[in-house]
């Protein structure tokens, strides 16, 4: 599906297995306690009772596994654009990897 470029695609793997040599890499992060409030009202918006506590450590936990499995690890790509998402709009998000897209066609153009 992307052997022809002009494609977005995310997930946990995608830059490091996926795309290892995607023209650009997006790595978000967030802080856990972000993290925890986003999913919190995702979660209570679907009717789920959440225990933040709970939920943090779910997060961490999640992280680490993923982090630490054999095939496919959880891991930054060396030429990926870190973006800490945690002060962040979600327009803001979109606009941050909109511009550095722009970035990528301009110098292909250019």
């Amino acid at each position: 599906m992307a052997k022809h470029g002009g494609v977005v695609l995310e997930g946990r793997d995608t830059g490091t297995v996926v795309l290892p040599n995607a023209d650009l890499k997006i790595y978000m992060v967030a802080r856990v306690s972000e993290r925890v409030k986003r999913r919190k009202l995702e979660m209570e918006s679907a009717g789920a009772v959440v225990e933040p506590a709970a939920l943090a450590q779910e997060i961490v936990e999640r992280d680490r596994l993923d982090s630490s499995r054999k095939a496919s690890p959880l891991s930054k790509a060396p030429d990926a654009i870190e973006l800490d998402t945690s002060d962040l709009t979600i327009a803001d998000q979109v606009e941050f990897v909109i511009n550095e897209a722009r970035k990528v066609v301009e110098r292909r153009e250019g």
